[in-house]
């Protein structure tokens, strides 16, 4: 397999952050949808290809590259335009923000129809059969179930939901102050921390965690957004993505709180 393939789904939040990269250093991928809705991530051939099963995943030339921060670097150093920057806490604690957790603990309680707990299940089930339907994948299906079935554990835990939202919010104001200082995060321009930052305040707005911000036109993480929106790459991604299935499309804005 040569060139780059890209293998992902276009409004997951991480595959979301890696098409931003794709588009900013103006690299071309031959894109391949892995359907998440249908856990078309728990094939036996995609976990062959992505050990740990999740989406997004690049094959370069035959090396298949996968977890969201991996695929970044990788790209970073195939050249193009400079995107990631010096490596700070702050970066660290973007690539780090639980917006897994965030995400099912707002459609644990089936409030839009999710019915995530049902999803949840399937995932732990669904694991073990495929473990035993495919011995020589076992061990990969064995980590899948052990992690699902911890995250539900933390899912139904309000305590942790709680504290880690609590640190998403200190993470988002930390963000906020060192935006005060410059226009954006990345190297000069729109880069990869912003990727991060505007992926994970789309998503908080999709889930109506956005305390005050997202209805606020004065607030500066509105006034950034609109500015991030404003960019080619936000547009490429969120916007003209052909990719993006029907229900999901929009014009770009955030999502109503």
């Amino acid at each position: 397999m040569t060139g780059l393939h890209y293998y992902y789904f276009p409004t997951s939040y991480w595959s979301r952050i890696v098409s931003l990269v794709i588009a900013a250093k103006g690299l071309a991928a031959t894109r391949h949808i892995v359907d998440i809705r249908h856990a078309e991530n728990f094939e036996p051939d995609y976990l062959r290809l992505n050990p740990r099963g999740v989406v997004p995943t690049i094959v370069d030339d035959g090396r298949a590259v996968w977890d969201g921060p991996t695929i970044v670097r990788h790209l970073e150093a195939a050249g193009g335009p400079a995107v990631v920057g010096e490596p700070d806490a702050l970066l660290v604690e973007l690539e780090q923000l639980p917006l897994m957790l965030m995400s099912y603990s707002v459609w644990i309680k089936g409030s839009r129809g999710e019915k995530s707990a049902d999803i949840l299940a399937d995932k732990v089930e669904r694991a073990a059969t495929y473990a035993t339907r495919y011995p020589e994948l076992a061990a990969h299906y064995e980590r899948k179930r052990e992690f699902f079935a911890k995250f539900r554990a933390q899912v139904y835990d309000e305590g942790h939901v709680q504290a880690q939202a609590e640190h998403v919010g200190q993470v988002l104001e930390r963000a906020t102050a060192r935006l005060e200082e410059r226009p954006w995060l990345g190297p000069g321009r729109m880069g990869y921390p912003d990727f991060i930052l505007v992926s994970a305040l789309y998503r908080l707005a999709d889930l109506r965690r956005v305390d005050g911000w997202a209805d606020d036109p004065g607030h500066p993480l509105r006034r950034w957004f609109e500015r991030a929106r404003a960019q080619p790459e936000y547009q490429a991604v969120f916007v003209d993505d052909p990719h993006i299935l029907p229900q999901y499309r929009r014009d770009g804005s955030l999502p109503r709180p």
